[in-house]
């Protein structure tokens, strides 16, 4: 009780950018850099494809780890 009682009200906040439940809600993911836009997009359960900059298949897991940083990124 001690310890909570010594923080300050933005230790106690939500510190994550990006509002994700699960990963299976995750159905797109697009990247916009000055070097060309990036989408993958969820072709199945458990299937990824590339979109652009050309089609390709994905590799699931590499795109599971992206959603999985993505819903655990927060502000410092």
């Amino acid at each position: 009780v001690d310890d909570l009682m010594r923080k300050k009200v933005d230790d106690l906040r939500d510190k994550r950018l990006l509002e994700i439940a699960a990963t299976a809600d995750v159905t797109s993911i697009t990247a916009v850099r000055p070097q060309g836009t990036m989408e993958v997009r969820r072709k199945g359960e458990k299937e990824w494809e590339l979109v652009k900059p050309f089609a390709a298949p994905a590799d699931e897991l590499d795109a599971g780890d992206l959603v999985s940083q993505l819903r655990d990124a927060g502000a410092e």
